[in-house]
């Protein structure tokens, strides 16, 4: 099997993993606890919480280890509503991942406005109409860093300062962008991202707080890192976290320059099939491949491909079960691309062998959609 879905989760890396359980192994303790077991876990997880802080450029305090980035899109979002009552409008986009969407129809049943930024021709926010749609009564301005279907980098950094402009907090899930593409928190108040889609384990995350920013938390009773988010410490997911950021650090050049040869070539092999539109551009990460293939149903494109050894995904793998890409149609405004969209994911652990294979059976299909 060949697998081409990175975008929804990534395999772990075995450096990871034998960091996961030796931490495991030797600081098995509670870090709460008073003993001297207890007072060594930690130590171990400080080391662990100020490597991920380094990694984000933020302070030791300003992170909050989470079980995964949906609990922390869910705490940033209704964590400030519960805090600030008083101002019920927040912005967003239509290309957010499910959590945010969820937490904000939440928010949207007990009476918040929730309003919907529109993109450029490019398929970028609208900074403009940003500006113009900011209010007295905005409390939060949430984008997501990187659309996770069509991979195009989003002006994040610009949208925070323009928030800060207006004194309203800017939270970002960049949970796509992390090991993929550099970015400033500088003026981002709030920003989510997981373990698992770098080469990480399930199961552990992290939402970056400044410290300026108050907020309710979601759980309460307990004792954990902060008093942002209750649990008994997880020794061995944060130091595996801690591993993911730093291998991620060191060996991103590499990695990044490998992945862009890999879009390279495969865009080349792709763009000359008539039945195939290329829906990433020139503002997409390398990471992320959206085509649209004229006349598919991806529900049954994905069976033949997945028959044929190959394994990718039409859509984010929390978007639902929509019969369109909501991201492709944002760009597009075609419903046609939209309803027949597909997302290939690149890793540096891809080969160009594996992209031959790709390219082979999608010639076949094609021609077998030119048949019907």
């Amino acid at each position: 099997m060949i697998y081409l879905d990175y975008s929804a989760t990534t395999p772990i890396d075995p450096r990871v993993t034998e960091k996961w359980v030796s931490v495991e192994t030797s600081f098995y303790a509670n870090a709460n606890s008073d003993h001297i077991l207890g007072r060594e876990s930690k130590r171990n997880n400080d080391e662990s919480i100020r490597i991920i802080a380094d990694y984000f450029k933020v302070l030791p305090k300003e992170v909050i280890i989470m079980s995964s980035a949906v609990e922390a899109n869910n705490t940033a979002i209704k964590g400030l509503a519960e805090k600030f009552p008083q101002k019920t409008h927040i912005i967003s986009s239509a290309l957010e991942h499910a959590s945010v969407i969820g937490a904000l129809s939440f928010l949207d049943q007990r009476d918040y406005e929730i309003e919907t930024l529109g993109l450029d021709d490019e398929g970028r926010y609208d900074l403009d109409q940003l500006n113009k749609m900011i209010r007295e009564d905005t409390l939060l301005v949430t984008l997501i860093g990187v659309d996770s279907e069509t991979g195009i980098r989003q002006p994040i950094e610009e949208a925070g300062k323009l928030c800060h402009r207006h004194h309203v907090f800017f939270h970002s899930d960049i949970t796509q962008l992390v090991g993929k593409g550099h970015f400033d928190l500088t003026d981002i108040d709030m920003a989510s991202a997981s373990a698992h889609k770098v080469y990480g384990p399930k199961g552990v995350a992290v939402l970056i707080k400044k410290a300026s920013v108050p907020l309710i938390p979601l759980l309460h009773g307990g004792h954990s890192f902060t008093p942002y988010r209750s649990s008994t410490p997880q020794n061995g997911l944060v130091a595996a976290f801690a591993e993911t950021l730093r291998l991620s650090s060191l060996e991103f050049d590499d990695r990044f320059i490998k992945v862009e040869k890999l879009n390279v070539y495969l865009r080349s092999k792709l763009e000359v099939f008539p039945e195939i539109h290329i829906n990433s551009n020139q503002h997409s990460i390398p990471h992320l491949f959206n085509i649209s293939i004229q006349g598919s149903r991806p529900e049954e494109g994905l069976a033949y491909f997945s028959d044929h050894g190959l394994c990718f995904s039409s859509k984010s793998a929390c978007s639902g079960q929509d019969e369109f890409s909501a991201s492709v149609y944002a760009i597009t405004r075609d419903k046609a691309l939209a309803s027949s969209s597909y997302r290939i994911s690149l890793s540096h652990l891809t080969t160009v062998e594996e992209l031959d294979s790709l390219i082979k059976v999608m010639k076949t299909y094609c021609s077998k959609l030119c048949e019907k």
